[in-house]
């Protein structure tokens, strides 16, 4: 398919997406820093146990599950936009504990985990309903990958350098470095709008909705989807830095360099998704993401891992951008109750980066890791559930 330079010079962004794309690349190099060698720091400071980096990331997304509904009733008394600036320190705070984590492991871990967690429930439901709200209508495909595409090019270098930073003074001041970026992302969250929402549902009525009948799409759909990305985020890391050899610089490269493969076929699938039948779009695009799992079954070496994960970050690029686009579109649709459709798709990823990390948990001790990715590959088909409209009501 043919996408010409018009494509791009008529892609307009409004104030409030702006401001929250800066907001959101800051912090994606503070989390960059260290994104793909937390998992190794946990492993290599608890006795190098998966068992062990399951625990504590299962620990993390538990808080953050029960703490989103909680935080979304603090709609009613604050903007959107307070509670992700009052978010953004905590998580400052969170990964400043990690760097100290030599005065007290455990003391600073759970310090950690807490504040990352408080983080998580204040920023993402309403970073997402502001998105949601900003994006222009008939272009959320396009804007995504744009977005997703400069989320790559940080993507690309951060590896790389956490690697040498860690190689060379260690894990603290690769946690320092995170810190500073997330004090400096604070500064475009002040241009964004000030947005409010009334949050309709209590506590316990929250874990009802998710629950029931009519709300079974957005619980099967994304559990698959956080599924099958928490083994991205957690266990691959670990996986491949123990494939090179525990080589940080090394691990660093090859996960930023396939990165660089993929960045054209992202803004493909955006157009696509603009143009084309977004419930195709999603279909096939989960389809190759699964495929890149089962693949990942089989890698060896270092060559392997670059080739292997080239083919599957193209079909994880396809899929976000098919997920997001469609999350944002689904959430947009439902006007009035986008709050409670966010809320409901946060829990019900936590449910599933739960399930996931529970699984591998109990099956590294009888059989091997790469389970895991077999797991992953079933659940990336799930998110095909949203192809289904969804309808969220009091």
């Amino acid at each position: 398919m043919k996408i010409a330079l018009s494509d791009l010079r008529d892609i307009h962004f409004s104030t409030g997406t702006k401001a929250l794309c800066g907001n959101r690349l800051l912090m994606q190099l503070g989390f960059g820093m260290v994104s793909i060698f937390a998992p190794v720091f946990f492993y290599l400071n608890f006795g190098h146990s998966f068992a062990v980096v399951a625990f504590v990331y299962i620990t993390l997304y538990t808080l953050h599950l029960l703490f989103t509904p909680l935080a979304a009733l603090l709609f009613r008394h604050f903007s959107l936009k307070r509670l992700m600036l009052f978010a953004v320190p905590l998580a400052l705070v969170g990964m400043l504990a990690l760097a100290l984590f030599e005065y007290g492991p455990w003391f600073f871990v759970t310090v950690h985990i807490f504040l990352i967690a408080v983080y998580k429930a204040l920023y993402w439901v309403p970073y997402h309903v502001d998105f949601s709200l900003f994006a222009n209508a008939t272009q959320r495909g396009k804007q995504m990958s744009i977005l997703l595409n400069l989320s790559s090019v940080i993507a690309v270098a951060t590896p790389l350098i956490a690697g040498v930073i860690i190689a060379t003074f260690g894990f603290s001041t690769a946690f320092a470095f995170s810190a500073v970026f997330f004090a400096i992302s604070m500064v475009p969250l002040l241009s964004v709008p000030p947005t409010r929402e009334v949050f309709e549902y209590s506590f316990l009525e929250s874990f009802r909705k998710l629950f029931s009948k009519e709300h079974r799409p957005i619980l099967l759909g994304y559990v698959g989807d956080g599924a099958q990305t928490v083994v991205t985020a957690v266990i691959w890391p670990v996986f491949i830095f123990l494939l090179l050899d525990q080589q940080y610089v090394t691990a660093g490269f090859v996960t930023g360099i396939t990165i660089v493969a993929i960045m054209a076929i992202r803004f493909v699938t955006g157009n696509l998704f603009d143009r084309w039948s977004k419930e195709k779009t999603l279909t096939w695009s989960a389809v190759l993401l699964a495929t890149g799992w089962i693949v990942k079954v089989f890698v060896e070496s270092a060559f392997q891992i670059f080739l292997v994960d080239t083919y599957h970050q193209a079909g994880r690029a396809m899929s976000r951008v098919s997920i997001d686009a469609t999350t944002y579109e689904q959430a947009a649709d439902n006007g009035h109750y986008v709050d409670e459709f966010t809320v409901l798709k946060e829990m019900s990823l936590n449910i599933g980066r739960i399930l996931m990390l529970a699984l591998i948990a109990f099956t590294v001790a009888v059989a091997s890791i790469k389970i895991a990715f077999i797991a992953a590959a079933l659940a990336a088909l799930m998110v095909t559930v949203l192809n289904k409209r969804i309808h969220v009501s009091a």
